[in-house]
């Protein structure tokens, strides 16, 4: 794994969504001057208010469902979600000419809500990104090294999905298939100490773990800049 890696630049990153999230106690409902303080704080960059006391959204990870809110900007696709098992910022692509908004403003986005909420305690740290990678890119087994799929014991490798354990924490891999290509999706969760120390750690080794797991083919593709 290449070592000390702080950012990877892509000029063709089929790059879908981006989540960072703390998981925080006690669980609990958010109060309605919680909410309101925190639309109070978010109100210019993040003007849309989305589910108000409603289910949490997500996708890759059930959570569970609370009451809480979300706040969003359609115009960058950023938002943050507050609920009562966990708090978290994310990025998706909502038109092709969407840009990636950065990591740094994800977490700050998260330590900021986080600071307005003295009652809560963040336990876990962790970062999804997902990449929805187009037939006309490469089959999983051209862009991703061969290690990945040596114990597949059958099983296509359009549809892999491995865990392991790293730097303290859980790593985990899905690929699968889609109707005009296929997800790629990583994956870190941590114990949470500090949360700004944590978030950057699982930044880092989503980072660096991406880094060695894709291929020349794919950094040529994908066009990973220097």
């Amino acid at each position: 794994m290449s070592p000390a890696i702080e950012s990877l630049e892509f000029g063709q990153l089929p790059l879908l969504r981006v989540e960072y999230s703390l998981q925080v106690e006690p669980i609990a409902p958010a109060s309605l001057d919680d909410l309101c303080q925190l639309r109070a704080a978010f109100r210019e960059e993040l003007p849309q208010v989305t589910d108000f006391g409603g289910p949490s959204s997500g996708f890759s990870i059930n959570m569970g469902s609370a009451m809480g809110a979300g706040f969003d900007n359609l115009a960058t696709g950023v938002g943050l979600a507050v609920r009562a098992e966990r708090v978290f910022a994310a990025w998706q692509r909502l038109r092709p000419e969407t840009a990636y908004v950065r990591f740094e403003t994800l977490r700050s986005l998260l330590t900021k809500a986080l600071s307005l909420q003295h009652h809560r305690t963040p336990t876990q740290a962790y970062g999804f990104y997902a990449n929805r990678v187009p037939r006309e890119h490469g089959t999983p087994k051209e862009l991703l090294i061969p290690s990945l799929f040596g114990q597949l014991n059958g099983v296509s490798p359009k549809d892999l999905r491995v865990t392991w354990e790293l730097n303290g924490g859980d790593y985990r891999l899905n690929v699968y298939a889609v109707e005009d290509g296929w997800m790629l999706e990583t994956l870190f969760i941590v114990p949470c100490v500090d949360p700004t120390e944590s978030l950057d750690m699982v930044h880092r080794t989503l980072l660096e773990t991406f880094h060695a797991i894709i291929t020349d083919k794919a950094r040529t593709i994908w066009q990973l800049k220097p």
